[in-house]
């Protein structure tokens, strides 16, 4: 991802900091990186460094669960495993994808997690092949 796109990326709202998941799930303001660190320690989510700052996927995290990552999301990590960067991450989550229909993986966690599970095995396969 080019500096521009990454740029882009964080501008469009699609990535936040910890303070802002704190504000969306009503998380203790004391020491609001708590959570999103834990997770992303435990690979149940991932985070972009952009200007010196972790900013975390929005689209990984579920409104209903009280902005916690989906489940699917760590499933994805353990495939990619050490594979791609965060922001290589990031760019497979956003990028459209033909596995899903030209459908953007962000977009299916919510609707359909299994497919886009498939999607990074198949993406890893490809990769594996190149």
């Amino acid at each position: 991802m080019t500096a521009e796109a990454r740029t882009r990326a964080i501008s469009s709202g699609q990535f936040i900091t910890s303070s802002e998941i704190a504000d969306l799930a009503a998380y203790s303001k004391r020491n609001p990186s708590a959570a999103p660190s834990r997770w992303k320690k435990e690979r149940q989510i991932f985070s972009v460094k952009h200007k010196g700052i972790d900013y975390f996927p929005l689209f990984a995290l579920n409104p209903d669960n009280n902005y916690r990552p989906y489940k699917a999301v760590e499933e994805i990590l353990r495939i990619f495993g050490d594979s791609l960067s965060g922001w290589g991450i990031a760019s497979w989550f956003i990028g459209l994808n033909s596995f899903l229909d030209d459908q953007s993986p962000k977009d299916l966690l919510a609707s359909d997690p299994q497919w886009t599970i498939g999607a990074a095995r198949d993406a890893v396969g490809e990769m594996s092949h190149a």
